[in-house]
């Protein structure tokens, strides 16, 4: 991404150099089908496309899901969050996952004008309408904590009853007649 850094990138061709475009490039640069059609919202990317064959995409991304990379979407209701496009909202790549939510952004149309840029962002809950990346990268790692939360109760509840029947054996094998 620092290749492009400063310039505009139109792939589309039409309106010139937005932030949907530097999306589109990345998808494709990253071996993705890019993206086109839709109604053309860049803060919908995530819920208009079948991203099932070479990306993933995350609809309900906490801060702690980021990671470098991702192209991030941000929802046009949140237009007072940084300037967003309050029709189309705004979609940009993460560059950075930094402590406390904040961000470093790689960016197109946004307050540096048409050009791709590089931004400091601070996430927002609900802000952010979905996370998209590439196949192959974990998206979540809560689900595994959850996972190996589970096992480990089962483990320990197995071991109470294993224990508890031991101590019924153990209490019927020393009876005094």
């Amino acid at each position: 991404m620092e290749q492009v850094l400063s310039q505009p990138i139109d792939e589309d061709g039409a309106y010139g150099a937005q932030c949907w475009d530097l999306a589109n490039w990345y998808s494709k640069k990253l071996g993705g089908p890019g993206i086109v059609g839709a109604s053309g919202g860049a803060g919908y990317i995530g819920h208009e496309f079948p991203w099932d064959r070479r990306e993933r995409c995350n609809k309900r991304a906490e801060s702690g899901d980021l990671k470098h990379g991702d192209i991030i979407c941000w929802y046009g209701r949140f237009s007072g969050t940084f300037g967003i496009d309050s029709t189309y909202g705004h979609v940009g790549i993460i560059a950075e996952v930094k402590a406390d939510g904040v961000i470093e952004t790689y960016e197109q149309k946004a307050e540096k004008g048409q050009i791709v840029a590089r931004y400091t962002r601070q996430f927002v809950k609900g802000s952010v309408s979905s996370v998209i990346r590439k196949k192959g990268v974990k998206m979540n790692y809560k689900i595994k904590i959850l996972l190996g939360v589970v096992v480990a109760v089962f483990v320990l509840v197995g071991a109470g009853i294993y224990y508890q029947i031991k101590q019924e054996e153990a209490k019927t094998s020393f009876k005094w007649n």
